[in-house]
């Protein structure tokens, strides 16, 4: 009566793959040194106009789950223009 459980079990575990395994690190954007392509947006807010291209980007990133990638284009951004609330 167990052995069938204990085959089921054994049998789960190996043909179900792990939950590690499907986890990257790392983004892909990190992994080469190759542009990403993030699409573009029109997103109109009040930061200057020089700190548009970076919030945008930033934003793009963000929306592609690149987050470390977005802070660092959010804070190039917010040192363009300090007073930009969004970035």
């Amino acid at each position: 009566m167990r052995t069938p459980f204990i085959i089921l079990v054994v049998w789960l575990s190996i043909a179900s793959p792990p939950a590690w395994a499907q986890h990257q690190h790392g983004s892909p954007a990190a992994a080469t040194d190759a542009p990403v392509e993030l699409g573009s947006i029109s997103f109109p807010n009040s930061g200057s106009t020089q700190a548009q291209p970076d919030f945008l980007r930033g934003l793009l990133l963000l929306h592609s789950f690149e987050f470390e990638s977005a802070l660092q284009a959010f804070s190039q951004a917010r040192k363009i223009d300090p007073d930009f609330a969004m970035a």
